[in-house]
């Protein structure tokens, strides 16, 4: 019971919930109660449809967090760029008639679109400037003491253009 009181406060609801019958609550609370039961459950597969609708900002975050940290497999309908990109790690897009399955999240999507209208050439220079950047942030990262703040924003920086050179050579690949 004190794991179904937690998740309940936590989505914004309080105890008298529990003893409310469900015809009585609201629809913003019926669809937090639910959702607190399916997590609560530990389900194999949980499918929602646009959960993020009808609950408000500190419920949300509840939900967000409490996806991420879900342990089975979560499908999500969503319009929502912001919580895709926050809780989904593989998306299966659909649009114009065609689905387009990503191991990637939505912010190296939205990348890959991004190269999809330039040339093999063009890819292939983009490449090579990330391949320099790379280098200059590498050379950066050798004078720096790894406690110092700049540090962690040259290494931050590096991973970035790490998943960029990626994405481009995927894209490079498959032209």
């Amino acid at each position: 019971m004190g794991k179904v009181r937690t998740m309940l406060f936590n989505m914004g609801l309080s105890n008298r919930i529990l003893d409310t019958k469900i015809k009585y609550l609201s629809f913003g609370e019926k669809m937090k109660v639910k959702l607190a039961g399916f997590i609560l459950k530990n389900y194999p597969l949980i499918i929602l449809d646009e959960p993020e609708n009808h609950i408000d900002l500190p419920s949300r975050e509840q939900l967000e967090e409490a996806l991420i940290n879900y342990e089975g497999t979560v499908i999500i309908v969503s319009h929502d760029r912001y919580m895709m990109e926050k809780v989904c790690n593989k998306m299966i897009v659909i649009e114009n008639k065609m689905i387009k399955r990503y191991e990637k999240n939505i912010k190296d999507i939205n990348l890959m679109e991004s190269h999809n209208s330039l040339t093999n050439d063009e890819l292939k220079s983009k490449l090579m400037v990330i391949e320099n950047k790379i280098a200059e942030v590498l050379g950066k990262l050798s004078m720096i003491a790894n406690k110092d703040e700049k540090y962690l924003e040259l290494e931050q920086q590096f991973n970035i253009l790490l998943k960029e050179k990626s994405i481009l050579m995927d894209r490079i690949k498959s032209k």
